[in-house]
């Protein structure tokens, strides 16, 4: 086993983390809390309401980061959702308590948490089939 001198400090061959045997490699790291940021699904919502207006609305509930109003790629026009990101837990599960069923413009709001986005890109754009036909092709 070789010693190296990282910065005046001694280490064997296994760098500066390594123990003796018995003991395990590398130092047990202590487990901060971390707050990670919660993000909501908003359904249903009136196509004239924009970023400033959810974010007023989810404030009251707790921090909110960030807010995404889906538009339409072609038109710009609002899709009726929006995905609003709460800095924590707490205040995500106080907003969907308070706004799930509230009643803006008219519109009964959907608000849950947001799901994954799906495994495996856009697909066929529906269009099955197997691909199967043609002449001589079993």
């Amino acid at each position: 086993m070789t010693v190296a001198t990282l910065r005046g400090q001694q280490h064997d061959a296994y760098g500066p983390f390594a123990r003796r045997r018995g003991q395990g490699g590398y130092p047990r790291l202590v487990q901060a809390e971390v707050s990670v940021a919660k993000r909501l699904y908003v359904g249903n919502l009136p196509y004239s309401t924009g970023e400033n207006t959810l974010r007023d609305l989810f404030s009251q509930y707790g921090e909110v980061q960030g807010v995404e109003v889906a538009t339409d790629r072609e038109t710009g026009r609002a899709r009726g959702f929006a995905f609003v990101d709460m800095a924590t837990d707490a205040g995500a599960q106080a907003a969907i308590q308070n706004l799930n069923g509230h009643q803006m413009d008219g519109r009964s709001l959907k608000v849950d948490e947001a799901r994954p986005p799906r495994e495996g890109g856009g697909g066929r754009g529906g269009y099955g089939g197997g691909g199967r036909g043609g002449y001589g092709r079993g």
